[in-house]
C-alpha cells in the first residue's frame, strides 16, 4: 500500500471514530454525560485575569485569522509553481469548516449551561475554535514538508518543532474553551477527530489524483 492510500485509511479511521463520538453525542448515554461534565467546575476558575490572557488567544482561532494565514501559505505555495499543493491547503481548510458549520446545524447542541459559563448563541458540537487550530497545525506541518530543504535532518526538525509548539497553542485554545465554559470535552476531542479525518482523505484524494496524472504522461 503506497503512502497515499495509507493516509487515506488513516483518515477514515479517524472519521469513523468521529461519527462514533457523533452518535454518543446524540444518544447522551448516562456514563457519556458523566464524562463530559468532568471540567464543569471550570468556569468558576475564570477570573479578570484569565479572561485577559485567554480571550485574545481564542480570538486567533478564529476564521478571519485562520484564513488569512491559509491564504499566505497557499500563496507562497502558488508562487513556488507548487499549485496543486497550494489548493490542498486552501481548499482543505475551507472544507474543514464548511463540514464543521454543517454539523453544527445538524446536531444542534445546546451550549453547557454550567455555572459561570459564557453565554454563546451558536451550537456546541463541534468546536469551531478547535477545529480550526487543528487545521492550522495540520497546514503548517504540510507547508514545511514542502519548503523546507530535507538535508541533515533539517525538516524533520523544524516539524518536530512546530508540531510542539503547535500542541501547545492547540491545548491552550482547547483550555479556553473549558475554561469559559462554552463547549463539552467531547466537543473539542470530535473537531480534533474531524479535521485530522477530512485533512487525511483530502490528501489521499488529491495526491493519488496527481500520481495517477504522472503515470499517464
Amino acid at each position: 500500500m503506497s503512502k497515499t492510500a495509507k493516509k487515506g485509511v488513516i483518515g477514515g479511521i479517524l472519521c469513523s471514530c468521529f461519527a462514533w463520538l457523533f452518535f454518543l453525542v446524540a444518544l447522551e448515554p448516562r456514563w457519556f454525560q458523566s464524562i463530559d461534565n468532568l471540567f464543569s467546575q471550570l468556569p468558576q476558575w475564570r477570573t479578570p485575569a484569565v479572561e485577559s490572557l485567554f480571550l485574545p488567544l481564542a480570538s486567533t482561532a478564529t476564521i478571519i485569522p485562520i484564513a488569512f494565514v491559509h491564504f499566505l501559505l497557499a500563496s507562497f505555495l502558488f508562487m513556488r509553481k507548487q499549485r496543486l499543493e497550494s489548493l490542498w491547503l486552501m481548499g482543505n481548510m475551507i472544507v474543514i469548516s464548511g463540514v464543521g458549520q454543517v454539523i453544527k446545524k445538524v446536531v444542534d447542541r445546546p451550549r453547557p449551561d454550567f455555572a459561570d459559563s459564557m453565554e454563546r448563541a451558536s451550537a456546541s458540537f463541534p468546536s469551531g475554535h478547535t477545529l480550526l487550530a487543528t487545521t492550522l497545525i495540520i497546514s503548517l506541518l504540510f507547508f514545511l514538508g514542502q519548503t523546507v530543504p530535507a538535508k541533515r535532518g533539517k525538516r524533520h526538525f523544524i516539524q518536530n518543532m512546530a508540531l510542539f509548539l503547535g500542541l501547545i497553542y492547540l491545548l491552550l485554545i482547547m483550555m479556553s474553551r473549558l475554561l469559559f465554559g462554552v463547549h463539552y470535552p467531547s466537543d473539542l476531542l470530535a473537531s480534533m477527530l474531524l479535521a485530522s479525518g477530512i485533512s487525511y482523505i483530502t490528501y489521499a484524494f488529491v495526491f493519488s489524483i496527481k500520481k495517477y496524472v504522472l503515470r499517464g504522461r
